[in-house]
């Protein structure tokens, strides 16, 4: 797997996974990162720094091995290099939005450019995702920019960093985590450790500011998704359906475990538990009064956030004690109960899918689910099922499952036959290996595509995109979809269901792949129509749009509709680095 991922595993999403967030705010200020005047995109930058100029000319190569173009490497230059010119400026940072007009950075109600530690952060991230592809590609037109302004922004954070204080979603805590990347590359070895620790700092604040306790719940059958999707040392496959019965060696993909390990028992949320008992409760969030406000999109980041804080603090296997700035078994805990919650009390029931925004009490089991909560755009219902939310959870749970397998040791010394017992397993995640991640993704996904899918065309063939959400009908009525389409999305979905694909060869879903790459990547030419891809919305289209119709014209609502956006240009050039093949001939 590739540099980001939302970038593996410590720099996956460096992605998809963007400033938006529908229930933790957006920092605008805590990293030097600030408002400012009309025009100042294009103000000159001087820094002394170890950067370097390249002494050779720019290669320019759009092509892998001189036939192929996996990530549409050119199509990401053209975005990013439309970025560093009208929306990057060295002393401030990354305009949330561009006009794609006037070409210049849009301005907020107060009359300045908001710029945004997350806006900011999101594009370094996507530059080094795509320095990786450009490196593969040998192409270097861009190279010493882009190291140029992801120097710049490490200057920025290192003198005015702090952690957002309510902000919990783990795409912030991804991207600084690829930032740390990137500058290891560039030789600024201290730049990189301080990007690491802002990372650590942040990834802190959701363990000791954002978690809540809810008291306990009783565990319902459906509290682990659709069905039991195995041990997670087999990248979630289910063992009843996949092996086909008790004492199979099990799927292929899982390395040959035996399915009895898993047959038959309801891997619950909560562990190996029966339906009917009593577990801990609680969730991710920020407190509002005697209720906790989340989403599930950004529960499902923060839990990815963790488990990666774990591995890469847990002890050596000859350690004597932890040296961890926090409790593993509790971040551990905490990781269990917040996405059983989900499970349990944050999906519609007639779809499958998971509402945008919801309020838990604080006072204990809540019953059959949590209050709905109003989202951040004012004509959106609060029962709206959006494909946002769920492109979010299902890209960071097909993260938390490849970094829950590859951090698990499996000891097939002395074992009879080749069959795989509990006690040849090791690695600091034995105490979730239960949950089925990759199974909650893939029913996630199912939903997408159900009885009401958000899916544009047949569900079981190519088709053009994922529309942004549902309606529900009364008393399980077909509802209304939300037809128009956006970029990030079905960014996340493509990143997603590759790196699903990687995990689990034989993955349904694998034909929606090559249309949503299509989608991010065919330009208006001769050969592609205008108003038939998220990249020929407009005529000459430069970068990406928050979306667009149902049909690919403009938008003609919502904040700056043709402007391009930082939000989705990130998530769009992480997702198609997503696509680059581990490894190259």
């Amino acid at each position: 797997m590739r540099l980001l991922v939302f970038l593996v595993p410590p720099l996956l999403f460096a992605a998809p996974f963007a400033a938006c967030s529908t229930s933790s705010s957006t920092s605008t200020a805590d990293a030097g990162v600030d408002g400012s005047s009309p025009g100042d995109a294009n103000d000159e930058f001087t820094m002394d720094t170890s950067f370097t100029q390249l002494e050779a000319a720019p290669v320019a190569n759009c092509k892998l091995n001189g036939d192929a173009d996996p990530v549409g490497l050119c199509v990401q230059k053209m975005v990013l290099q439309d970025m560093h010119t009208h929306a990057f400026l060295a002393s401030k940072g990354v305009a949330p939005s561009w006009n794609s007009t006037t070409q210049t950075p849009d301005l907020n109600e107060a009359g300045v450019v908001p710029y945004s530690l997350d806006d900011t952060v999101a594009y370094a991230a996507a530059a080094v995702s795509y320095l990786t592809s450009a490196q593969d590609y040998g192409d270097t037109t861009i190279n010493g920019i882009l190291q140029h302004d992801i120097e710049a922004i490490a200057l920025q954070l290192e003198s005015g960093y702090s952690v957002p204080a309510t902000e919990y979603s783990g795409e912030l805590y991804f991207h600084l985590r690829t930032v740390a990347a990137g500058l290891f590359t560039l030789a600024l070895n201290s730049d990189a450790q301080k990007f690491n620790t802002f990372a650590d700092q942040y990834g802190l604040s959701i363990l000791n500011n954002h978690y809540f306790p809810l008291g306990t719940r009783q565990v319902t059958k459906g509290d682990a998704g659709s069905a039991d999707a195995g041990h997670a040392a087999d990248g979630g496959h289910d063992a009843t359906t996949e092996a086909g019965k008790p004492g199979d060696a099990g799927h292929p993909a899982d390395g040959g475990h035996d399915a009895t390990l898993d047959a038959g028992k309801p891997h619950d949320a909560a562990g190996t538990v029966e339906a009917g008992s009593t577990v801990p409760d609680g969730i991710f969030g920020n407190k509002s009064g005697s209720q906790v406000a989340y989403s599930p999109g950004d529960v499902a980041t923060a839990a990815y956030a963790v488990l990666d804080m774990i591995g890469r603090h847990a002890p050596a296997p000859d350690a004597s004690a932890s040296s961890a700035p926090f409790s593993i078994p509790a971040a551990l805990a905490e990781v269990r109960a917040s996405l059983g919650h989900l499970q349990a009390r944050a999906i519609e029931p007639t779809t499958g899918m998971f509402y945008t925004a919801l309020l838990a009490s604080t006072d204990g089991d809540g019953g059959d689910g949590d209050t709905l909560a109003p989202t951040t755009d004012p004509t959106t219902p609060s029962n709206a099922l959006l494909a946002d939310t769920q492109a979010t959870f299902v890209l960071a749970m097909v993260h938390a499952q490849n970094l829950v397998t590859t951090g698990t040791t499996v000891d097939l010394t002395g074992a009879d036959g080749g069959a795989v017992t509990d006690a040849g397993i090791s690695g600091p995640f034995l105490p979730v290996l239960d949950l089925p991640f990759e199974g909650w993704a893939d029913a996630t996904m199912k939903a997408m595509n159900g009885a009401r899918p958000l899916w544009d065309g047949t569900p079981n063939q190519p088709g053009l995109g994922y529309m942004d959400g549902l309606i529900p009908g009364a008393d399980g009525g077909a509802g209304q979809l939300i037809t128009t389409k956006s970029t990030r999305p079905n960014a996340f979905m493509a990143a997603a269901l590759e790196v699903a694909f990687v995990q689990n060869s034989d993955d349904e879903l694998q034909w929606q792949l090559s249309s949503l790459v299509q989608l991010l990547v065919a330009q208006q030419s001769s050969h592609v129509l205008l108003h038939s891809s998220l990249l020929s919305v407009l005529p000459s289209q430069q970068a990406y749009l928050r979306g667009a119709t149902q049909a690919f014209d403009p938008l003609d609502s919502g904040p700056f509709p043709t402007s391009y956006t930082t939000s989705a240009a990130s998530a769009a050039v992480d997702s198609l680095n997503e696509q680059l093949p581990t490894q190259t001939p």
